[in-house]
């Protein structure tokens, strides 16, 4: 559990011109995606922006590291 106050976050266009992956597009398919793939906490909505929690986003990033992918399947 994250205990520090001072969360850092940033736009997924800082984001993207920062780290080389996920792209901008693939970032916003985790959003969307988020609550399904269980990092809703990583991310949070202001008005229509969001913002993404740096430190969580990497941690979640790392925990996954060689983390087979299961299949998406597409819900009609």
């Amino acid at each position: 559990m994250d205990n520090n106050p001072l969360k850092h976050f940033i736009t997924v266009e800082e984001y993207c011109g920062r780290y080389p992956w996920p792209s901008e597009a693939g970032m916003r398919w985790l959003i969307f995606n988020a609550k399904q793939k269980g990092i809703s906490n990583c991310f949070i909505r202001v008005s229509r922006r969001v913002l993404i929690d740096e430190q969580a986003f990497l941690r979640w990033l790392e925990e996954h590291r060689g983390v087979a992918a299961t299949p998406y399947k597409h819900q009609a």
